[in-house]
């Protein structure tokens, strides 16, 4: 009899929780589907990954880490919202910061993107394992090869756009994604 008092009180607070992440879901739309599509997933899967607490832009994150490295998503969901840093997750997994480089013709002039390719090319080939990325560098490199790919442009047109601001899902709406 209790629970029944319950019921309308727990139907209001999921409604209340979920409402901003699915807004956030909604407003990146178009991108998420970009996402999904890259990664050959139903957009329902990634739609579940937007309801985790990590910003949207670390979506394809999740999904190169669990590619690449053999994860469960879950366990990486899990991993970064306790706040370890995405270096460390990818660590686990022996991927490092050679496994997220993507060729440019040139370095980028600005951005986070610019500090990134300035470390890749004074280090060799061999020793890029050892290059420290911090989160930004690691979400910026991951939407570089997907947003790249997607779009059928080259790296080097992303990486400009990346390096006149914004999250991945303006860069994406700059490049032509937003219709």
């Amino acid at each position: 009899m209790r629970m029944r008092r319950w019921i309308p009180l727990l139907a209001m607070v999921s409604v209340l929780v979920a409402a901003p992440v699915e807004g956030r879901a909604q407003s990146a739309g178009p991108y998420l589907q970009a996402v999904a599509d890259q990664f050959d997933i139903p957009d329902s899967e990634v739609g579940i990954l937007a309801s985790w607490s990590i910003p949207v832009e670390e979506i394809p994150v999740v999904l190169f880490v669990a590619q690449r490295g053999g994860a469960s998503r879950d366990a990486l969901l899990a991993l970064r919202s306790r706040g370890t840093a995405w270096t460390t997750i990818a660590g686990r997994f022996s991927l490092h910061a050679g496994t997220f480089h993507v060729p440019l013709s040139s370095a980028p002039a600005s951005g986070v993107l610019a500090a990134v390719y300035a470390r890749y090319a004074e280090t060799d080939r061999g020793d890029w394992a050892s290059i420290p990325l911090d989160d930004a560098s690691v979400v910026a490199l991951v939407n570089l090869r997907i947003l790249s790919a997607h779009f059928g442009v080259t790296p080097d047109r992303v990486a400009a756009e990346m390096g006149r601001g914004g999250s991945a899902s303006d860069v994406f709406a700059r490049l032509g994604g937003d219709d």
